[in-house]
């Protein structure tokens, strides 16, 4: 998609008012999977404001620099600063030479685009976002990648009878209610020994409900619960998968500083506090769950960790 069509319909979409869905928060509850009202409607009226706001404030979106998923410290480059590219490069390893990909919950593509460029790979991905998918699919077009991108659910799109040999699941599972439920409909995608990549933000088990930063971040980021890693461990066992391989990337990732922390979120409450519902309170939320996440990141109560299972005959 040329660079004017994609920022005509970012700005089509900053401009139209929203419904209350997305603006509604998630209600204090367990850190343990259950079951809450979000449905697939809250989170596309979230990743439609939030893909529009980064086309306004960076320009052209670069897939794998401008990914929506957390901006990680290089292990081999620790002074570089952090960027989201570095995820996609520990993650492509996990997938093998010339899989067939399902990236569910894709973003901007970046992922599944580099792992056709650098490792032979084929598949789809799919977001809620009509621009994310738009502009993906004009970067595989543009450097002839074998990788297509659709917008919808990726729990109820229409693949037909395909199995594929990896599935990718970048900070997606933890927008849904029934956790182990979503884990294992996604598995299902799996042909038998088929990999399946989770990477996410779990609880840990010190986290106790009330928590206010855990309320905000679950609240901001739509996150119904959020599982320990035990739990997670538990519910692939429960989808037929194996686990064989466990990384804590919590390291990787660099907080802001507590003062600055504090400093931004007083002033996205006080945005919040005047924003009527739209896309720009939408970005707010985001932001301001984005801050409470930091704080439980330096206070030791949420981890960031990637697992990888395979599906058992």
């Amino acid at each position: 998609m040329p660079g004017a069509e994609v920022a005509a319909r970012a700005a089509a979409i900053r401009a139209v008012p929203m419904g209350c869905a997305a603006q509604r928060s998630v209600p204090v509850g367990s850190y343990n999977p259950g079951v809450e009202p979000l449905t697939p409607s809250d989170l596309r009226v979230f990743y439609d404001a939030l893909p529009a706001e980064m086309v306004a404030r960076f320009g052209p979106i670069d897939p794998d620099r401008h990914a929506m998923h957390r901006a990680l410290i290089d292990p081999d480059a620790p002074e570089a600063p952090a960027s989201p590219a570095v995820l996609n490069r520990l993650a492509a390893v996990q997938v093998p030479e010339g899989a067939r990909v399902l990236d569910a919950g894709c973003g901007w593509g970046g992922l599944l685009l580099r792992l056709a460029r650098l490792r032979a790979a084929t598949g789809v991905g799919i977001t809620l976002s009509v621009l994310q998918a738009e502009t993906a699919n004009a970067h595989a077009a543009a450097h002839a990648l074998p990788v297509r991108f659709l917008a919808g659910d990726y729990l109820t799109a229409e693949l037909g009878e395909a199995r594929f040999d990896a599935v990718t699941c970048i900070e997606t599972l933890i927008h849904c209610a029934d956790k182990p439920a979503a884990l294992a409909r996604v598995a299902a995608r799996l042909r038998p020994g088929g990999r399946l990549l989770l990477v996410d933000d779990m609880a840990d088990p010190a986290l106790q409900p009330g928590n206010p930063d855990g309320e905000r971040f679950r609240s901001g980021w739509l996150c119904p619960s959020v599982p320990t890693a035990a739990q997670w461990r538990d519910a692939m066992v429960g989808a037929g998968l194996r686990l064989v391989h466990e990384q804590d990337l919590t390291p990787l990732y660099r907080p802001r500083p507590g003062e600055l922390r504090t400093r931004l979120t007083l002033e996205a409450d006080a945005a919040l506090a005047r924003l009527p519902p739209g896309p720009a309170r939408a970005v707010v939320q985001g932001e301001r769950g984005g801050l409470a996440l930091e704080a439980l990141y330096a206070a030791g109560l949420m981890h960031y960790r990637m697992m990888l299972a395979t599906l058992q005959s």
